[in-house]
């Protein structure tokens, strides 16, 4: 969206409400989660070819319990002129609050309808806000200005209040479509690898024509696209990286069986992924339950179906034991979970791959590559992100994976249509 405001310039109202609207959505959606965003600005927000907003990167966000009590330990982050005062407290905001969103959301409709950056929160508790073009209508400068308050509570308190704040703006139906929906957790950032190290303990061994904007679509969503809720999350602080998004993956190697390797777990990881022949080879990017791995649609219900199976370990869907055979299959969530509990990482450069040596117990290492993400038949964010699959469902639409970046490693969940790549593991 950033990349649109300085195109366009400011955004006629009925086009900023109409991507506020569906913003709101995600929200009142997350926010039924109990969890916040805390980072809503229009970096964070992705424009599709239809004009469709979609709110990324849940780098900074936070999950609470039933009592509104932090759950979940995430960097803290400021935003300038989008972070109300309560983000600007030692350990950020560690009560579970909508109206911290809201007061993020008011001030991206500024951004849009004004193209300045709002002022910083400690601005608009002395000065208020900048007077707003007459052009704007009344209710739409009344919701600003109501979000924008510095005290939390003096703010609307739900999405629903804000937005009927907008009652006068034609607001849309509410409907969440948990089947169209996508979200990010991964934030955006510039890693720098490390010296290759020596070889581990492991045996040796399409691009389409697009516009400008669709690159750059193509390129911010396979960057950042990822899961709602951080199951698990450890974060490092690592030298950053030179990024390089929407490059396009060669054909998959054939697919050839590799070693599992012990790492002191209760299962064996394999020494490389489903279409590689060597540790730092890529591999294919598959959908979630799609044994051909050919499929490409980005419709849900293709993989495979309307009613996913819970677990497809071991099963006709998963790809690892149709192209490996019986001994091998997809990770299970908490083989997943304990790879990240129970292991050494540390991100490096190995044979020219970015990606992860993770050391097990046992002392023996594996190497997970750096692979990026599929969207369709558009592949980015190679080199800098990974995205594992396992073959444990996490609700209808989603399912749960490992995704990585330089700084963090987690267990998550995402779309199932998204092309993850696939390490097996052995008994």
């Amino acid at each position: 969206m950033t990349q649109f405001i300085l195109h366009y310039r400011a955004v006629r109202e009925s086009e900023a409400l109409h991507y506020i609207y569906q913003l709101a959505d995600a929200l009142k959606f997350i926010h039924q989660h109990q969890m916040n965003h805390l980072d809503i600005k229009p970096g964070n927000v992705l424009l599709d070819n239809n004009n469709n907003a979609t709110l990324i990167d849940f780098g900074l966000s936070k999950r609470y319990d039933g009592e509104g009590h932090q759950t979940s330990t995430t960097p803290i982050g400021i935003s300038a002129g989008y972070a109300p005062m309560e983000q600007y407290k030692q350990g950020g905001v560690s009560t579970f609050s909508p109206a911290t969103d809201i007061y993020s959301l008011g001030a991206t409709l500024y951004k849009l309808l004004t193209n300045e950056t709002p002022p910083d929160a400690s601005d608009v508790n002395d000065d208020g806000l900048p007077p707003l073009p007459p052009s704007i209508s009344q209710s739409t400068a009344d919701t600003i200005e109501k979000a924008m308050q510095p005290r939390r509570r003096d703010r609307p308190q739900s999405i629903d209040e804000f937005l009927s704040l907008l009652t006068n703006n034609n607001k849309p139906s509410m409907q969440y479509n948990e089947e169209e929906s996508e979200t990010t957790i991964i934030p955006s950032i510039s890693p720098k690898a490390e010296e290759e190290p020596g070889s581990p303990n492991i045996p040796p061994k399409r691009a389409n024509h697009l516009s400008n904007r669709e690159i750059w679509f193509i390129a911010i969503l396979i960057l950042l696209v990822t899961s709602i809720f951080v199951i698990n999350k450890t974060s490092y602080n690592v030298p950053a990286q030179n990024s390089d998004t929407a490059v396009a993956i060669e054909n998959p190697i054939p697919n050839l069986p590799a070693q599992p390797i012990d790492l002191g777990l209760s299962v064996k990881w394999a020494s490389w992924n489903v279409g590689a022949s060597s540790p730092e080879d890529y591999g294919g990017l598959y959908g979630w339950a799609d044994p051909t791995g050919n499929n490409t649609s980005t419709n849900n219900t293709d993989y495979p179906n309307n009613n996913p199976p819970s677990n497809i370990c071991g099963t006709n869907y998963d790809i690892a034991h149709i192209k490996w055979g019986e001994n091998w299959r997809l990770p299970t969530k908490n083989e997943v979970l304990e790879l990240c509990e129970k292991c050494s990482w540390k991100w490096t450069s190995y044979k020219g791959s970015n990606g992860y040596m993770i050391t097990g117990p046992s002392g023996n290492y594996i190497f997970l590559p750096a692979v990026g993400q599929r969207y369709g038949t558009n592949i980015g964010s190679q080199k800098n992100f990974g995205y594992y699959w396992s073959g444990t469902l996490y609700s209808t639409g989603y399912s749960n994976y490992l995704s990585f970046s330089n700084t963090q490693y987690q267990l998550s969940f995402t779309l199932r249509y998204l092309g993850c790549s696939v390490r097996p593991v052995s008994k």
